[in-house]
Parts: structure tokens; C-alpha cells; sequence
């Protein structure tokens, strides 16, 4: 078979096979950005508490999941004045 009539063959099963159907392209997204930080006993009391929660709810919840929705839970509001305060004097930072 010559050179030409490969590529005419390649071409024609191209014509011939159903085409792979493109998958649709997922929503735009932001990349999150990484952080580091440091969490105190209660502070991991906290998260272990919710991923015990989710876990009874049928959710296995990584840390970082755990984190993520205790921040889009709160709603600010004046409390968390006093609570960064009580956070403020466990980490010993001066201002």
C-alpha cells in the first residue's frame, strides 16, 4: 500500500468513527491561595468537633474543608472583637 493511500485511509476511518464527544468545560474558578497556620488545642477541638459532625451527616471532611466552613459560617458581627482579643492574648503577640 503506498504512502498516499495510508493517509487516504486514515482519513476516510476518521470520517467514518463517531467523533468523542468534548466534554463541557467546568465554571471558571479562582485558584485558592495556600496558607500556613497555626492552630491552638481548642482551636483543633473546634475543627475535630465539625468533622465529627460532618462524619455523622455521611461526610468525610478533610481539615481544610472543616476550616472553610467554620469561616463561611460566621457572620461578623461585634462577639468576634472579644473573641480576637481572647486569641490575641493565647498567641502572646504584641501589637
Amino acid at each position: 500500500m503506498s504512502i498516499d493511500s495510508k493517509k487516504m485511509l486514515k482519513k476516510l476511518r476518521g470520517s467514518i468513527q463517531p467523533k468523542a464527544k468534548s466534554k463541557p468545560k467546568p465554571a471558571e474558578t479562582t485558584k485558592a491561595a495556600k496558607l500556613s497556620i497555626s492552630l491552638h488545642p481548642a482551636d483543633l477541638a473546634a475543627v475535630n468537633a465539625i468533622q465529627l459532625y460532618m462524619m455523622q451527616q455521611g461526610y468525610t471532611v478533610p481539615t481544610s474543608a472543616a476550616i472553610k466552613l467554620a469561616l463561611r459560617s460566621v457572620n461578623p458581627s461585634p462577639a468576634l472583637v472579644e473573641i480576637y482579643q481572647t486569641i490575641s492574648a493565647e498567641d502572646g503577640r504584641r501589637k
